[in-house]
């Protein structure tokens, strides 16, 4: 069984892998602080053995997913329009996201990352 973690479940690769015709794996856990569109979450729970849904921020705390297989990074922070209008401030934004990441792959090793 391959337990997946996406974090920035609710975005639009998000949603459109959660919906696709090829389930990512058996189990997930979908992190996001947005929770997911109600339609697409009921889609992939008629795909999915399980699904744990967690609405945060980060990797920290009680939003720790574990020890899972895999890590799918979607997560960003800003959008397309923001960042042309703030460069430094999206690149600081998603600089925090890759650094959070790379601290919690520290501490779960065995967990294969993909960005």
């Amino acid at each position: 069984m391959t337990h997946v973690a996406v974090l920035g479940a609710s975005g639009f690769v998000g949603s459109a892998l959660l919906t696709a015709d090829e389930p990512l794996s058996s189990h997930l856990t979908l992190i996001d602080p947005v929770e997911p569109n109600p339609d697409v979450l009921q889609r992939a729970r008629n795909s999915y053995t399980g699904i744990d849904v967690r609405q945060a921020q980060s990797l920290q705390g009680h939003h720790d997913p574990g020890n899972v297989d895999v890590l799918l990074v979607l997560a960003g922070k800003t959008d397309v329009d923001q960042a042309l209008a703030d460069p430094a401030r999206a690149f600081t934004a998603n600089l925090a996201i890759a650094v959070e990441v790379g601290e919690w792959w520290r501490r779960h090793q065995a967990t294969r990352v993909v960005y």
